[in-house]
């Protein structure tokens, strides 16, 4: 049981290393006040706080190129990348009043229909493993003519992962599903939710992550980072490493991957789909426009928009692991 109990807690603190304050007063755009209760935290990690009556917070952690994200019932979400060092006063802008459109008649779907969507595209199932603690602050708009569903929510979702041991809170942007084809966004952060469980069931979670994570989006893009493609079981053709990219496919056509190498710093950069092979299961990753560079991180953050297709493409919120996971193997 010990052995489990300093897993756990190494996992929860490992960014604790040289870790900086980050500091700030939350205000309302209009009026100045200080804002009570908004979420503050680092999008996909375990950092999160909220602020207090005068609007202050703190958090600790090292982590430099993760967005710290805003966000309150009521406002407009807000990151902040430029945090380091600095005590900020972020203003949040009130949310404007939307009218929720109600479906009726024969182009309606029963809500259960549409939970049912939700949970299989969004949570990746429907069973019992990974539920959301609060369904009622979904609201759903289906037109038939183009078999469109759409999900929001004002509130944050509290999404319990039983087989991870993770409870998620996560502000949906916006969900959308068309016949085959899913997308939705929102930012989110992670706490641990393993208290009371037994040693048998915390070895039995720790084996679900790492299933997990290995071939996941987030051990790609470490293992590119790291350029450790090859050592990692990834396949990209002949693309085994940064250098026989840089060095032996720069300016050729059909060159479909460009890393930049800089001060700590990584980027890609994709003029075509870039087909990705780990232990014999296909995903691709592409870029949602042309001429654009994103930023990866050591610890598997990216930024812009990346679409993953394939094996990839079908993760789902159910296999979301935070930025301060390491494999136990």
């Amino acid at each position: 049981m010990k052995r489990h109990v300093f897993l756990f807690l190494l996992i929860a603190t490992v960014s604790y290393c040289s870790a900086q304050v980050i500091k700030g007063k939350i205000i309302d755009s209009a009026s100045g006040k200080p804002i009570a209760g908004a979420n503050i935290y680092l999008n996909g990690t375990y950092k999160g706080t909220t602020s207090n009556n005068e609007g202050m917070f703190t958090i600790n952690s090292a982590e430099t190129n993760i967005p710290l994200m805003v966000s309150c019932i009521g406002y407009e979400a807000q990151p902040v990348f430029d945090y380091a060092g600095k005590d900020l006063v972020i203003a949040l802008k009130p949310k404007s009043i939307i009218l929720r459109e109600v479906t009726v008649g024969a182009d309606a779907l029963s809500r259960e229909a549409e939970m049912k969507i939700f949970l299989t595209e969004f949570i990746g199932s429907a069973n019992k493993d990974c539920i959301i603690g609060n369904p009622d602050d979904i609201y759903f708009t289906y037109r038939k003519s183009s078999q469109l569903l759409t999900a929001n929510a004002d509130k944050p979702l509290i999404i319990y992962n039983k087989r991870l041991g993770y409870k998620i809170t996560y502000f949906l942007g916006g969900f959308t599903n068309q016949v085959d084809a899913t997308t939705y966004n929102g930012d989110f952060f992670f706490a641990e939710d393993t208290a009371g469980l037994q040693p048998k069931q915390l070895k039995k979670i720790l084996k679900a992550r790492d299933e997990a994570y290995f071939g996941s989006q987030m051990h790609f893009i470490r293992a590119l980072w790291a350029d450790k493609l090859k050592q990692e079981g990834f396949e990209l053709g002949d693309h085994k490493s940064y250098q026989d990219i840089i060095k032996t496919r720069m300016g050729q056509k059909f060159i479909s991957l460009t890393v930049t190498l800089g001060q700590g710093q990584r980027s890609l950069a994709l003029v075509a789909p870039l087909n990705i092979t780990y232990k014999g299961r296909s995903s691709f990753l592409k870029q949602t426009a042309t001429n654009q560079e994103t930023l990866i991180a050591a610890n598997g953050f990216y930024d812009n928009d990346i679409l993953w297709g394939g094996e990839m493409g079908g993760q789902r919120i159910n296999q979301m692991l935070p930025f301060e996971f390491q494999p136990s193997n």
